[in-house]
């Protein structure tokens, strides 16, 4: 496959970070939203605020984390909290929840945490749930990759020995209708005509994050779905349709 392009690194990070479900989630939330980032790792979700555009520094951000990360300053609440253990934020309601590579780390996966989210999301709330598919537990291990001279990171979902387990998109799917969710968008992370630029860029660069996008996104590692809590088709959302 050809990876023949005139693209700067720049633009390549501008276009792999922009087209990803996760950011377009973040940057197409309505204005003011509240968004718990349940699982915020290091807090990176945070840094798309203010990159790439549209900016949305009125975005509101609160991380769980089992430890401190080194972009927790950027949220306006932050818990170090164990989920299976003790409830994070209690009492607080949001607009939005965002959760990637989270589900696979409890007990119980996405069946036991959607119905948590809908309790915890106002009407009309938005979910972002991305978890490792049933792909990931056949595609190429870390360590072969490795020996063959690509420098990534989790490739295999075995490759994490946190890893519970996953399911596949349509039980996702399904926790999400079962939650009272209306899903507006799910589907595998792609991105054909970035994949061996990244391939190419990894080699060019210390970086694991490239070669690890272009395996996640060629063998489907990646998987997510997009949901609105008590979703009901227009008029019911409050604004008129054109006519």
């Amino acid at each position: 496959m050809s990876s023949d392009h005139t693209l700067t690194r720049d633009e390549i990070d501008s276009w792999l970070h922009l087209s990803s479900p996760r950011v377009r989630f973040l940057k197409t939330l309505p204005y003011g939203a509240s968004v718990l980032d349940l699982g915020a790792g290091d807090g990176s979700l945070a840094l798309f605020k203010n990159w790439l555009t549209p900016h949305r520094p009125d975005i509101r951000l609160y991380g769980v984390s089992l430890a401190d990360g080194p972009h927790m300053a950027l949220y306006e609440g932050w818990e170090n909290k164990n989920f299976e253990v003790d409830e994070p934020f209690p009492g607080q309601h949001f607009d939005a929840v965002f959760c990637s590579h989270f589900v696979e780390h409890i007990e119980g996966g996405p069946g036991r945490l959607m119905p948590w989210i809908a309790s915890r999301l106002v009407p009309l709330g938005r979910v972002y749930i991305e978890t490792p598919s049933v792909f990931s537990k056949t595609g190429p291990r870390r360590a072969t990759l490795r020996e063959a001279g690509y420098l990534v990171s989790t490739t295999n979902f075995h490759d994490d020995g946190t890893h519970i387990d996953t399911v596949d998109l349509d039980t996702l799917r399904g926790s999400f209708t079962q939650a009272g969710f209306f899903i507006d968008e799910s589907g595998y992370w792609r991105n054909p005509f970035l994949e061996p630029i990244l391939i190419d860029l990894s080699r060019q660069t210390t970086v694991e994050f490239y070669a690890t996008a272009a395996v996640w996104m060629a063998t489907r590692f990646a998987q997510y779905a997009v949901g609105v809590k008590d979703d009901a088709m227009p008029p019911a959302w409050g604004m008129p349709l054109p006519l």
